[in-house]
């Protein structure tokens, strides 16, 4: 059993790592902000039609009993969902990636840490081996060891932990939070409404921040706009880019959701820190894709990082304990 979580969990990080490589694109044609909520509302529109189609066939549980008791824990990991996607977006925007990206990629780690301490889960020390190979993996691949050197040697380790840092920190630890909570509610709930709370509050969260966001500078746009009235043309999208954004966006929201249920299994059948911690190797689906369809010249450190992770996942897969 434990064996196919793990499979499971790398099917997760496949699917995660194309919803990343494909909101890169759809970002870039509709705006981040844009492109996650599309994302989020046709995640929770697909779990809804998933639950009216195949809850009797599945044996969904969605008594209001069941869907009460899950709303606490489902409202949590949406909440850190949300913060979790807006730190990220910020850290990335403010950087420097070479620390920012790395230190998100651990979050796969924090939830780990929280399934040992909190749901006293247990890990064979050849397990915590392999973990290690891949984070370590995982940070090869995701760093710039050159702009690295460059940062460490320009700043002092305070400054370092500003700016984007800072916000690359607040992103792994929310998007830990939430996978530990899918995991642990998983164990008790089931595997279908974890997911469906996550991202519908996770979606209302961001909303309503998009709608405060709004508000709040309101009058501002309103006194910018009246200054230069062509300022809504040439800021709008054209047809072209807005039809192929939509469907890049809903496409992100499919990768997503199909990762989270899977994810929600794969913690059914191994331990809730060992399916995050693999599933967090999904940054490494972008850099596969920039190296092979976009031609990107790797550098040694990535493909020694490649090369660590697929090792790491190959021997679990093989021998899980």
């Amino acid at each position: 059993m434990e064996r196919t979580g793990i499979f499971l969990a790398i099917a997760v990080a496949i699917c995660w790592g194309s919803a990343d490589t494909t909101a890169t694109f759809a970002s870039r044609r509709l705006g981040t902000f844009a492109t996650t909520m599309i994302s989020l509302l046709v995640s929770v529109v697909t779990l809804i039609l998933f639950a009216l189609l195949f809850s009797a066939p599945l044996s969904l549980s969605l008594a209001p009993s069941a869907l009460l008791a899950s709303a606490p824990i489902g409202l949590l990991s949406g909440v850190m969902a949300a913060i979790g996607y807006f730190s990220l977006y910020r850290g990335l925007e403010l950087g420097p990636v070479a620390i920012v990206s790395p230190i998100v990629a651990a979050d796969g780690a924090f939830a780990a840490v929280l399934a040992i301490l909190l749901l006293h889960e247990r890990v064979s020390s050849w397990q915590v081996g392999l973990l290690l190979c891949i984070f370590c993996g995982i940070f090869f691949a995701s760093s710039d060891l050159a702009e690295l050197r460059k940062l460490l040697g320009a700043a002092d380790s305070a400054s370092l932990l500003k700016g984007g840092p800072r916000w690359g920190l607040l992103a792994m630890a929310a998007f830990g939070i939430m996978l530990f909570s899918i995991g642990a509610s998983a164990q008790s709930s089931g595997w279908f409404l974890p997911i469906f709370w996550t991202r519908s509050f996770a979606a209302l969260t961001l909303a309503a921040f998009g709608l405060w966001q709004r508000y709040r500078f309101a009058r501002v746009s309103s006194k910018s706009l009246s200054a230069s009235p062509s300022s809504t043309a040439a800021g709008a999208i054209k047809p072209s880019l807005l039809s192929s954004g939509l469907v890049l966006a809903t496409g992100v929201g499919l990768f997503e959701i199909t990762g989270l249920l899977v994810y929600s299994i794969a913690t059914q059948l191994a331990a809730t820190g060992l399916a995050a911690a693999i599933s967090s190797s999904f940054g490494l689906i972008p850099l596969l894709v920039g190296l092979t369809f976009l031609r990107e010249r790797p550098k040694a450190h990535q493909l020694v990082g490649v090369a660590l992770v697929t090792i790491g996942l190959v021997l679990l897969a093989m021998k899980p304990r």
